[in-house]
């Protein structure tokens, strides 16, 4: 790898290959061929997208995700090595972070 390229924002080991928008959003990071081969996305990108669900962040499923997500969600969470537990977990603990800052905010 050589010292100005970029490395995979989702395995944070290889270079990558290019730059592209991830599945779960409006974001654009950099991936490596395995990473894209393997349909891996960034996991914390996943809890964001998780976090602004319209169901309890508690409570959701794969089903929740639309059908061509799905793939990559169960990618994601396998290659993070993170259950169903920890995504509602670390979404909901979002969900509190987010909602301590926006109320800071008020009155600003």
């Amino acid at each position: 790898m050589s010292d100005d390229s970029l490395v995979c924002e989702v395995c944070g080991k290889n270079e990558s290959v290019g730059i592209a928008c991830s599945v779960f959003g409006a974001m654009s990071m950099a991936y490596c061929s395995d990473c894209i081969r393997k349909n891996r996305d960034s996991y914390g990108l996943l809890v964001a997208t998780a976090a602004c669900f319209p169901v309890p962040s508690d409570q959701i499923k794969l089903e929740d995700f639309r059908e061509d997500l799905r793939a990559t969600v169960t990618a994601t969470m396998k290659y993070a090595g993170k259950s169903w537990d920890d995504l509602r977990r670390e979404s909901t603990a979002l969900l509190k972070e987010m909602a301590a800052y926006d109320g800071g905010a008020k009155g600003a």
